[in-house]
């Protein structure tokens, strides 16, 4: 018998939009369709504001966000360049290492991220969802195409 009490994962935000029957999504082709996010040409340009109904376009906000989240680290690289190449891990450390230097409100925001996420995957591996840390890394790697996998030592 599992002895854990299970995440509350439970959201306001969530019931408030799926109440008012906004889900969003893909098409059964894979193309995706709105919702609380707007696309076009499969790109995320707007989300919705849920008091006024009213889609709220990213190009408006995006300096505002990019002042709160601060600068990326100097060693940033794109995600499309780290996927195959063969220091990724060194890169990674060195860029998470960057990203704990900084200490603005966007590297922060990531390493809580990072940290939860690993938390998330060795709880896979301890209720039995998974059989260890590297399946569980696998399968974000290669099923979701992820740069690297939750349970790594790159902040530890």
């Amino acid at each position: 018998m599992n002895s854990y009490v299970e995440e509350n994962i439970h959201s306001p935000l969530l019931d408030n939009l799926i109440e008012l029957g906004i889900n969003g999504g893909q098409t059964y082709d894979g193309l995706q369709k709105n919702g609380f996010l707007k696309y076009e040409n499969n790109k995320i340009v707007a989300y919705l504001d849920i008091e006024t109904n009213e889609y709220l376009y990213i190009e408006n906000i995006s300096g505002k966000c990019d002042s709160y989240l601060g600068n990326l680290p100097d060693n940033h690289i794109t995600w499309k360049s780290i996927i195959n190449n063969k220091n990724k891990i060194s890169i990674l450390e060195s860029y998470f290492r960057s990203m704990k230097n900084l200490q603005n409100n966007g590297c922060n925001l990531a390493l809580r991220y990072l940290k939860n996420s690993k938390l998330i995957g060795q709880n896979l591996v301890k209720h039995r969802v998974a059989n260890n840390n590297e399946d569980v890394n696998t399968v974000l790697r290669m099923g979701f195409y992820h740069a690297y996998g939750p349970i790594n030592s790159f902040i530890d």
